[in-house]
């Protein structure tokens, strides 16, 4: 995917891709972390400042 937009796109939309593409990636860890933590906490009490 990453080819065929580099092929097809021009330079500056590219970065544009891939900004957003890095953007959606923290995001996603941001929500992994974040549920883990609440996990814990409900889990074994753990609290929440601790869990990270």
């Amino acid at each position: 995917m990453a080819q065929a937009c580099r092929a097809t796109y021009s330079r500056p939309l590219n970065l544009m891709l891939w900004l957003a593409c890095e953007a959606a990636i923290i995001a996603c860890d941001l929500a992994e972390v974040i549920g883990t933590a609440i996990a814990l906490k409900l889990l074994f009490g753990i609290p929440l400042s601790a869990a990270r």
